[in-house]
């Protein structure tokens, strides 16, 4: 969980500084391989979905929104969060298993 939590949060902040585009890497090979095309479109929605609740949870209402006031949420969040959410992120692994 840990490393999944990283990986999308850099995903985040690569949206957040200009990015148009990202790899998604294996979640639609494990969507093929467990479902066939079924698979896939269900792990491209929970992709989706995922990204949904990350711009809820940063409070911006949309990818645009991110683009525009993404590096005042970085400058918000890096002084007193991002330290913390590296560790608490690398923390939160460790006792879930």
């Amino acid at each position: 969980m840990g490393r999944r939590f990283r990986y999308q949060a850099r995903q985040r902040i690569r949206t957040a500084l200009g990015a148009d585009a990202c790899l998604i890497g294996r979640p639609y090979l494990y969507g093929l391989g467990a479902a066939g095309e079924h698979g896939v479109t269900a792990a491209l929605t929970m992709l989706g979905d995922e990204l949904r609740r990350t711009i809820q949870l940063l409070a911006v209402s949309s990818v645009d929104r991110l683009r525009a006031e993404g590096a005042e949420l970085l400058r918000r969040y890096d002084g007193s969060e991002a330290g913390a959410g590296a560790g608490a992120g690398s923390g939160a692994a460790a006792p879930g298993g």
